[in-house]
């Protein structure tokens, strides 16, 4: 894989990451709202921005579980015995 597409992947790798920091921030922010019943539209409106952002992260966790399984399979590197280990392994993890 050439440098500028390893960076690329890596980049798209850590969006997840950083989603589940956002992603838990922002729950905490509804659950207090609601509880302390203060402004509950805010709660709704923090809801139609994290839904499509929860679905498109799963969508990109899925795309980028599958380039690295065909990764695994097209690199030379790794013995051919052992690239259906990592590949399920991949999809275990």
């Amino acid at each position: 894989m050439k440098k500028v597409k390893a960076v690329i992947l890596g980049i798209f790798t850590l969006i997840p990451i950083l989603y589940i920091i956002f992603f838990i921030s922002v729950f905490f922010h509804m659950f207090l709202n609601t509880v302390n019943s203060t402004n509950t539209e805010s709660s709704i409106n923090l809801f139609k921005i994290i839904l499509p952002l929860h679905l498109s992260t799963m969508i990109l966790v899925i795309v980028l579980l599958v380039i690295y399984i065909v990764n695994v399979f097209k690199n030379d590197t790794i013995e051919s015995d052992k690239k259906s280990i990592m590949g399920d392994s991949s999809v275990l993890w």
